[in-house]
């Protein structure tokens, strides 16, 4: 399923990752529409906003490229192509803290990777959805509560799930949101227009949080 994607801010965001922890987890997330030209203002933003965390979609990357070609100084890469143009996930984690991949098998665009943060387990599911894959979001239910014996109670959904605001599919994301006990927190457009928020955050609803959302990165 592929479709054609309007541009996007980047959300960054700092959330605690739980709710008696003293220092918060920082996680940028932003839309690319082709990361790799991009790269180098994303590392000026990375020194900038010291992210502990960065989430990417719209890579548009493909095996050919290296993951030596899209390095960061002092983070690890977690990538999801998708095998034609188009979409894509990548995940850059701090060094520092340990993370792994969940392994998923779906057809969705969906990298579930396992963190530990100040000794806290964090699970982080970054998502991209199609503009025309309206089941997708269903499939997302299904794949989440299909691990949910897995997750602790940090839960973490960043992505594009490509709605306006008068969307029917709200219904689908407030099913999703209130299945994990998360919190939409994203309330600010991240279109150029702003008909819609296309980029959201949910975060576990009792943990501390707060989000900012940027000008845009070059022409994502």
């Amino acid at each position: 399923c592929s479709g054609p994607s309007s541009s996007r801010l980047p959300v960054p965001l700092s959330t605690d990752s739980s709710s008696s922890s003293s220092k918060s987890l920082k996680i940028f997330y932003f839309n690319a529409r082709s990361l790799l030209p991009k790269l180098d203002e994303l590392s000026a933003l990375v020194t900038l906003y010291s992210p502990d965390v960065v989430c990417v979609v719209e890579t548009w990357l493909s095996s050919d490229i290296s993951d030596s070609e899209l390095s960061l100084p002092n983070f690890h890469s977690f990538r999801l192509d998708r095998s034609r143009h188009g979409g894509g996930i990548l995940v850059y984690v701090k060094s520092s803290l340990s993370a792994s991949v969940v392994p998923v098998s779906t057809p969705i665009e969906l990298l579930l990777l396992s963190l530990t943060f100040r000794h806290v387990p964090v699970s982080l599911a970054t998502f991209y959805r199609p503009p025309s894959c309206l089941d997708d979001l269903n499939s997302l239910h299904t794949v989440l509560s299909s691990l949910a014996h897995s997750f602790t109670h940090n839960l973490i959904l960043v992505g594009d799930f490509m709605y306006p605001s008068s969307s029917p599919l709200l219904n689908k994301l407030n099913v999703i949101s209130d299945s994990f006990s998360l919190e939409q927190i994203v309330t600010q457009p991240t279109h150029f227009s702003p008909s819609g928020t296309s980029s959201l955050v949910f975060v576990p609803s009792f943990s501390s949080h707060s989000c900012t959302v940027l000008p845009p990165v070059s022409n994502s």
